[in-house]
């Protein structure tokens, strides 16, 4: 009995220790920017652990550690939207119940060498938890570098979830060898172990020696806006409106005078929905109605283009509505963009009619309904083509690589995290984000409605920012880089697969070894 408890109070100490390094890697509760390098050894304790379980202990131990994975890394998500944190750790536990007891397949089927499959499935993971119907990106290992572009740049060929196996690798080959400490020799570590640094070495010269100079190419002045009120702390108060907007157009006043291109609002910064206001205009909104007026009137006297974020409405019932960005030159709009890539939960449930109880749930604890937008919009900005990217789009690599691929040079990304009081939140939703800049070689323009606000250059480097939670604005001559495509964007897609291929041929291999014991 004692030995049993001695057994499992080791295990829970473990978990609980990766669960921590993993947590304190990114920004979060205890350190605002995160300590990159803990990253590397983050997962050494979940590794000895699984590779000591049987398989239901497994199962068990899975699902507890991604639970409780998701509640401690993702601590803020509940002031987010407690509909979605009701949903959300439970489906990162189920991630964790099915990856457990896989690593501690692999690891009983390849003894010499099941760190190579290992490796491939934690990739398989890292893709598969961000790209699903209720995928989130956020916490994928290489985003803790988002400062520090030691070796990130070969990002622009592999991408940021194969980017991650660098930082994995060697805390898994630790456990992994350590775990077989007495039937290990020399060559079992001194061969991956120079593999790895070769390939470590070669990612920081090519991360210095592929840096894009951009000091001769052209420059967009663009003024971003952060103007720190996030109107939907009350939906029903068309003062909070009047407030944001008084906000919003004294900044780009700001941004006006200083000859400005493009200014851009954040995400849903105008609450009213332009479009439905001004067919409907029902008598009891007047409010809403004349304050679009107002916007229109001051719109009519600038001189920049303005990228503004705004829920956009259909029907008289209002029952089809899209989370939205619109081009506007003047009074008048050219163009819009409506968010693809929808938070699962707090903005669409995916397969209602399956789970019309689970629906009904989320539903009551306040989720919102939003329609899905069928197409990806270049803006033109003054002959610079800009791919729009709302709330976390940011933190997803497809829509920006589709749109570089279209002939966007420039990303631009709107969004509202105002509803948090940590400064965690931003700069985890940053942390995925400079990825993109990195991926693509393109600059990456964010306007926050309390940040992150600031420009990213094509290296991934911020270039300027604004603090968080301040009202203010920033004027930027950004570059515009639109040279080489990079391999990346033109087969990321293929690139992101790769965990899923090596994982299938370990898979076959493992049924051809137990046919041939036969």
């Amino acid at each position: 009995m004692i030995s049993f408890i001695k057994k499992h109070l080791v295990i829970v100490l473990l978990l609980s220790l990766s669960i921590l390094l993993f947590s304190l890697s990114f920004p979060g509760y205890f350190n605002m920017y995160g300590v990159a390098f803990l990253s590397f050894i983050a997962l050494i304790p979940m590794f000895l652990v699984i590779f000591r379980l049987n398989y239901l202990e497994a199962f068990i131990y899975g699902f507890i550690f991604g639970l409780l994975k998701y509640q401690v890394f993702n601590f803020w998500f509940k002031d987010f939207d407690p509909a979605a944190y009701a949903v959300a750790p439970g489906i990162h536990g189920f991630y964790f119940l099915l990856l457990f007891p896989l690593i501690k397949f692999l690891y009983k089927r390849f003894p010499k060498h099941g760190y190579i499959p290992i490796l491939f499935a934690w990739f398989s993971y890292e893709v598969f938890k961000s790209t699903n119907v209720v995928g989130f990106s956020y916490g994928v290992l290489s985003q803790t570098m988002y400062k520090t572009h030691l070796f990130t740049g070969v990002a622009d060929i592999v991408g940021s979830y194969a980017l991650s196996l660098l930082i994995v690798f060697p805390g898994l080959l630790f456990a992994f060898l350590f775990s077989k400490r007495e039937s290990v020799n020399k060559k079992d570590w001194v061969i991956p172990g120079a593999i790895y640094i070769g390939i470590m070495c070669f990612s920081i010269i090519y991360t210095q020696l592929s840096k894009i100079d951009y000091s001769k190419s052209e420059t967009l002045r663009v003024t971003l806006v952060q103007h720190n009120l996030n109107c939907w702390l009350s939906t029903s108060n068309p003062s909070l409106y009047i407030q944001a907007y008084d906000h919003l157009e004294a900044l780009s006043i700001e941004g006006e005078e200083q000859e400005s291109e493009v200014i851009i609002w954040p995400e849903t910064a105008f609450v009213p929905a332009i479009e439905w206001h001004k067919k409907y205009r029902p008598a009891n909104e007047r409010e809403r109605y004349d304050l679009i007026t107002r916007m229109e009137r001051y719109l009519s006297t600038t001189n920049a283009l303005y990228i503004i974020g705004n829920n956009e409405s259909f029907n008289i019932d209002r029952d089809k509505n899209y989370n939205s960005a619109y081009l506007f030159k003047k009074d008048k709009i050219v163009d819009k963009y409506r968010k693809i890539n929808l938070v699962p939960f707090t903005e669409q449930f995916p397969y209602p009619d399956k789970f019309p109880w689970l629906f009904e749930y989320v539903n009551k604890l306040g989720a919102t309904q939003i329609t899905p937008g069928e197409k990806q919009t270049l803006f033109d900005l003054n002959g610079v083509k800009a791919t729009v990217l709302i709330c976390y789009e940011d933190a997803f690599p497809d829509l920006p690589r589709e749109g570089v691929l279209k002939g966007s040079n420039l990303l631009v990304n709107i969004t509202n995290d105002a509803w948090t009081q940590y400064s965690a939140t931003p700069l985890q939703h940053l942390s995925a984000a400079v990825m993109r800049s990195i991926e693509t070689r393109r600059s990456l323009v964010r306007s926050g409605t309390s940040g992150f606000t600031g420009v990213i250059d094509p290296n991934g480097k911020i270039v300027a920012s604004l603090p968080l939670f301040v009202k203010d604005e920033l004027t930027y001559d950004v570059p515009i880089y639109n040279g080489h495509i990079t391999f990346y964007t033109k087969f990321g897609k293929f690139m992101d697969n790769l965990g899923y291929i090596g994982l299938f041929i370990a898979l076959i291999l493992s049924l051809i070894r137990k046919f041939k014991v036969k």
